[in-house]
């Protein structure tokens, strides 16, 4: 207990010291003096300015998550830490796991104040105004909910539930303010993806069809109707999809159609990346790349950004009329995933393995600015369009980036 009040006490002097020091660092970002070993002269010829700096007094910042008005992270003592997302205040910090399992995902309910980690073992809940761990869940004396169907995925937040992967192969969906499972379907082998709730118009009255849609370990992929947890449709490939699958609806009906299309967009580690239709699972296209895929596809309108290992960044049309898909243009010397753009449309890629931040020319693939952050341990952005990037470093300090 005398260790855990000590690190809340120390984390609340040094956040307090951040808070001041962040007028310095904001006052100094005209000169190319460097945050974090980036220039800040090429910070602002990409398009973006520091706008706030922290720093925890642990260390092992990891699992990053943006909400509205938060962004959280876990600290090398299993700690839950949240920051406001917009000036960067220090709010509270709270102890969530025990150094046993392995920490999947952080999810916020705003409605009810609370913010839920899923780890591989039990669900965790604490109040987010607070940071105090109560025993909210019903039928429990404690601030957690052992798990039956073991995780494997981060979780997914629909309006009212919680759904994840497991090991065993299952979607499973969550009643948050119970901890208690209230669906389950078995799709496979083990889930190795995160679900993804898509979307899709299927009427002319302006119906929507709503699936959760997960892949498996042994290739399989399957869309789960989100209202009464039936298959809708499913196929199994040859090789397993280890990111989790895009959608996007079309900006325009195509010729000779009544409805706009709506398909579900595939990287796989069979080298394909492939579109099918979101309602019913038929090909609409597909391409064979050179390398197994890793990235989720980014969804621009009727465009479609894809990273092939060792081959760089691929620009494809989202709706052409060629089943064998229809290649814009490849950047070999982009070998990041776009993260979002900015204001005047230019595509932002992040590529951790060189810690370069590339800005590039949505129509041509041409990079327009770099900034290299050579301490940067993850980049998010808060939104896909227009985003402010936050920057989690080496020595646990989180930055913000403005555009």
């Amino acid at each position: 207990m005398l260790k855990r009040l000590m690190t809340k006490m120390t984390a609340t002097l040094l956040c307090l010291t951040a808070a001041t020091c962040m007028t310095v660092y904001a006052a100094s970002a005209n000169q190319d003096s460097g945050i974090a070993g980036l220039s800040l002269s090429d910070l602002q010829k990409a398009g973006y300015r520091v706008d706030w700096i922290n720093q925890t007094s642990t260390g092992d910042l990891r699992l990053p998550t943006i909400t509205d008005d938060s962004f959280y992270a876990i600290n090398e003592d299993d700690n839950l830490i949240r920051y406001n997302v917009t000036t960067g205040e220090w709010l509270w910090s709270s102890a969530i796991g025990n150094n046993v399992f392995d920490l999947l995902s952080i999810n916020e309910f705003h409605d009810s104040n609370q913010v839920y980690v899923l780890s591989d073992g039990v669900l965790y809940v604490t109040n987010t105004l607070t940071g105090v761990a109560s025993a909210s869940l019903t039928g429990s004396t404690k601030p957690f909910q052992p798990l039956r169907w073991v995780p494997n995925t981060s979780a997914l937040t629909t309006s009212n539930t919680l759904v994840y992967g497991s090991s065993k192969g299952d979607l499973v969906w969550i009643n948050p303010k119970t901890g208690f499972v209230s669906s389950r379907y078995q799709i496979g082998n083990s889930v190795c993806s995160t679900p993804v709730l898509a979307e899709g118009i299927r009427s002319l009255n302006g119906r929507n069809r709503s699936l959760i849609i997960g892949t498996s370990s042994d290739g399989s992929i399957i869309a789960i109707n989100r209202g009464t947890k039936s298959k809708e449709w499913g196929f199994k490939l040859t090789a397993p999809v280890t990111a989790s699958v895009s959608f996007q609806t079309s900006p325009s009906i195509l010729e000779g159609e009544t409805l706009p299309r709506s398909s579900v967009f595939i990287a796989g580690q069979d080298q394909y990346l492939r579109a099918v239709d979101l309602h019913t699972g038929k090909p609409r296209w597909k391409v064979l790349t050179t390398s197994p895929l890793e990235n989720s596809p980014a969804i621009y309108g009727d465009v479609l950004y894809q990273r092939i290992p060792s081959k760089g960044l691929a620009c494809y049309e989202t709706f052409p009329n060629e089943y064998a898909g229809k290649l814009k243009w490849t950047a070999e010397d982009v070998n990041g995933n776009v993260i979002t753009t900015t204001s005047q449309g230019r595509l932002v890629c992040w590529d951790n393995n060189t810690k370069q931040l590339q800005i590039l020319d949505s129509h041509i693939g041409a990079i327009t600015a770099s900034v290299s952050l050579p301490t940067a341990k993850q980049v998010l952005a808060s939104d896909t369009t227009n985003g402010a990037l936050f920057i989690l470093t080496e020595d646990d300090e989180i930055i913000r980036l403005a555009p």
